[in-house]
């Protein structure tokens, strides 16, 4: 996470994007402090100012293929810490369906490396039913019965 003035916002974003690209992490959170927090004579004002402030900025994640934004603007701590949240929440079910996906193509190629050569003989048709018996896949259109 870091923080700037509402002037730095380009140089923040291509800060947070840097430090993810070169791996010190897989979330990264850019916050654009709004004024008032840089007006504070007395650190007892700095907790009513945070309450009382609103943020923008984005947070950065690892998508499927890129690097992604997501956008916020004039937040309350509050939302910011929801957006965090769900953006954890999309990061770990992505991470989760990766595994899966893992799984299935595990699967296909034990199939795969398990076929000899006589097997290379069956029809189009048993090849399929035996990719869908290993994948636990029950026959098209074929209801499960109870």
């Amino acid at each position: 996470m870091k923080g700037e003035k509402k002037n730095a916002k380009k140089k923040l974003y291509n800060d947070i994007k840097d430090k993810l690209e070169e791996g010190y992490g897989d979330i990264g959170i850019a916050i654009l402090y709004p004024d008032p927090l840089y007006q504070i004579n007395e650190i007892n004002e700095l907790e009513q100012k945070i309450e009382n402030s609103r943020f923008s900025g984005a947070i950065f994640y690892w998508g499927w293929d890129r690097l992604k934004k997501l956008d916020f603007h004039g937040k309350s701590i509050e939302e910011m810490i929801e957006i965090i949240r769900e953006t954890l929440d999309i990061y770990i079910k992505n991470d989760i369906l990766k595994q899966q996906i893992d799984e299935v193509k595990n699967a296909i190629e034990s199939i795969v490396q398990s076929v000899n050569v006589p097997d290379l003989w069956l029809s189009d048709k048993e090849l399929l039913e035996k990719l869908m018996s290993a994948l636990g896949i029950s026959e098209y259109g074929e209801e499960e019965k109870n």
